[in-house]
C-alpha cells in the first residue's frame, strides 16, 4: 500500500500533494493530520508517527512532502520499516540515515526550494522537529547506495512547485515509474 504524509500549513484535504495520487495507479492511504505551525512539529510529529505506526507494513511505500518526510523519518527510526520511502521537497536533514530494513529511498529536490532552508535554522535552534533540514533544497548528501536523488530543477522551482499541473504531467508518471521499478528491483 502507498501511504502519504503532507507538510505543515495544510488545511485538511487541501494539500497540493494529492495531485500526485492519480499517477500512482493504486489507492493511497492519506494520513491527513491537518494544519500545524512549524513550531508545533516538535510535539505533533511524534504523535502522528505514533498513531500511524501500527498501520505500517513491510510492503508499504511511504511518500512524504515537506514535514511529511520528517514524519516518515520518525516512523522508520522508530521501527516501522516499509519497503521504500519517497521524500519530495523534504524538510529533513540531507544526511539522513536509512535503516537497513528499508530497501530504497527516492529524494526529489530542486535548488529553488528555499523554504526548507528555514527548516535548517529552526532545527539548529531547537525550535522545530530536530530531524528538519534542507533536503528539498540540496538533495541527499550521504553515501547510502539505496538512496537515489532526483534533481527536478530547473523545470521545478520551489517548495511545492512539483505539484502544479504542468510539472505533474512530467513528474507524476516519473515518480510512479520509479516507485514501481524500485519495488520490482529493476531500478532504484
Amino acid at each position: 500500500m502507498i501511504r502519504a504524509f503532507h507538510g505543515i500549513h495544510t488545511a485538511s484535504g487541501q494539500s497540493a500533494m494529492t495531485a500526485l495520487f492519480p499517477y500512482l495507479g493504486e489507492p493511497v492511504a492519506w494520513h491527513d493530520y491537518g494544519w500545524i505551525a512549524a513550531l508545533e512539529s516538535r510535539r505533533i510529529n511524534p504523535v502522528v508517527a505514533g498513531s500511524v505506526r501500527p498501520c505500517i507494513s513491510p510492503d508499504d511505500v511511504l511518500i512524504g512532502h515537506s514535514n511529511g518526510c520528517a514524519i516518515i523519518y520518525e516512523l522508520i527510526q522508530g521501527g516501522s520499516w516499509p519497503r521504500g520511502v519517497v521524500f519530495i521537497n523534504g524538510a529533513l536533514r540531507p544526511d539522513f540515515i536509512l535503516p537497513k530494513s528499508v530497501k530504497w529511498a527516492h529524494v526529489y529536490w530542486n535548488a529553488g526550494d528555499d523554504y526548507v532552508l528555514l527548516a535548517t535554522v529552526g532545527a539548529a535552534e531547537g525550535l522545530v522537529d530536530p530531524s528538519w533540514g534542507d533536503l528539498g533544497h540540496t538533495g541527499y548528501t550521504g553515501a547510502d547506495p539505496r538512496v537515489t536523488n532526483y534533481n527536478c530543477g530547473p523545470q521545478v522551482d520551489g517548495h511545492s512547485d512539483i505539484f502544479t499541473p504542468a510539472n505533474m504531467a512530467t513528474w507524476g508518471p516519473q515518480i510512479a515509474a520509479n516507485i514501481k521499478g524500485a519495488s520490482n528491483g529493476t531500478v532504484s
